[in-house]
């Protein structure tokens, strides 16, 4: 982005802006300025013990054999560094990745300038920050973690931990392109949140005990960063939905840490809110794109099964959202891919982020669907007060 364009993109936000926001932008600015010394208010942070069951995983018995052949396939391609970027492009990234790497240009960004210094919509030799991003919202790692947990794969998770270990080594906190936008962080804590629960659930004191190093290391800093730079103003759309969303993940499985970032009651208000605006009263995404629909209601869907207090009014405008969505994306047959982890057998189904453990989806709308309604609790997500299988 040119000079030009770029003072011209910029004009058009400022106008977007009421003088609160731009106030709040302001002193956002101030705050970044502190950065350099963010991490140093990690290390007294108490992350407390993990709530059990939280999220609810499925009776690993119940897991359908076709998945489970999935899972090892992806797994083994992912060790190897054989992702799948976008769901679409394959890419060798690595192992461990080159997290600063632009898979399809080869353009490695310097993790040691300040992300609020980063013009992300242009950065150098053209390279691209989500093809960088995608790399480093942690899905693969979730998605290894379900087969080592399914498969008793213990090898696996240790490769998969020391991905996240070296990921922390080399990207810390305020700096580098992964730490600009506060959404890529809290898809990050949605992530993690998958990966501790089943990681917890394999029982392997070794690995468990590596995880609780791990969660030291990730969570305080990806929590805070999430809550002091939480999206408002013009910006809150999907990206303060999301930001919500990766925040209720962590303090409901880590209680303690609503004394840092907020209790999940208010929280989830905060996304409530988001929720009501973000959908019409036809369940139809005002941002008017299919790929957002699925992105928005897969986080809002995931925080409201983690909460045990929420409202009717919401929980209504999110099935009329998934009925919307059914509607418009099936009509002749297209389909896409979503983004976070919770995918099912590659290649039969459009990797449905909020379907954990499903029954092969062929055809993907009516499993899809019948998960939704309940039909399937123990394979796909639940209707409220529908039972839910405890982990095995």
């Amino acid at each position: 982005m040119s000079s030009s364009p770029q003072l011209f993109w910029y004009a058009h936000r400022l106008k977007a802006m009421n003088p609160k926001e731009v106030l709040h932008r302001m002193k956002e600015r101030r705050l970044h300025k502190q950065d350099p010394h963010f991490a140093e208010r990690l290390e007294e942070i108490d992350v407390g013990e993990a709530a059990p069951q939280l999220p609810m995983l499925p009776h690993v018995s119940s897991v359908p054999w076709d998945l489970r052949v999935a899972l090892k396939t992806d797994t083994a391609e992912l060790l190897r560094g054989q992702w799948q970027l976008f769901g679409w492009r394959s890419a060798d990234v690595g192992s461990p990745p080159c997290w600063h790497r632009d898979a399809s240009t080869g353009v490695v960004i310097s993790p040691d300038e300040l992300s609020w210094k980063m013009n992300h919509r242009k950065l150098s030799d053209d390279a691209d920050a989500r093809t960088i991003w995608e790399i480093n919202r942690w899905s693969q790692m979730t998605r290894v973690a379900m087969h080592a947990w399914v498969d008793k794969d213990l090898a696996a998770i240790d490769v998969a931990q020391g991905w996240i270990d070296d990921w922390c080594d080399r990207n810390p906190p305020g700096y580098g392109v992964n730490w600009v936008s506060s959404l890529e962080v809290a898809l990050r804590l949605v992530n993690f949140t998958w990966f501790d629960a089943l990681v917890t659930a394999t029982g392997n004191e070794t690995i468990i005990a590596r995880q609780r190093h791990l969660t030291r290391r990730v969570l305080p800093a990806h929590a805070l960063w999430v809550r002091r730079y939480l999206s408002v103003g013009s910006s809150a759309n999907n990206h303060r939905l999301g930001e919500l969303s990766g925040l209720i993940h962590a303090v409901r499985r880590w209680p303690t840490l609503e004394r840092y970032v907020g209790t999940a009651n208010d929280l989830w208000d905060m996304l409530a809110e988001c929720i009501m605006t973000q959908f019409a009263e036809d369940g139809g995404n005002k941002e008017q794109a299919l790929h957002y629909h699925l992105f928005s209601f897969e986080l809002a869907w995931h925080a409201r099964r983690l909460m045990v207090v929420h409202r009717a009014d919401v929980t209504d405008r999110l099935r009329a959202a998934a009925e919307y969505f059914l509607l418009f994306q099936y009509l002749d047959g297209f389909s896409f891919t979503s983004s976070l982890a919770w995918c099912a057998a590659k290649g039969n189904c459009h990797t449905c982020a909020i379907a954990p453990f499903c029954t092969i989806l062929v055809p993907y709308p009516p499993h899809w669907q019948n998960g939704f309604f309940g039909v399937h609790p123990g394979y796909t997500i639940a209707s409220p007060g529908a039972s839910c299988h405890q982990p095995g």
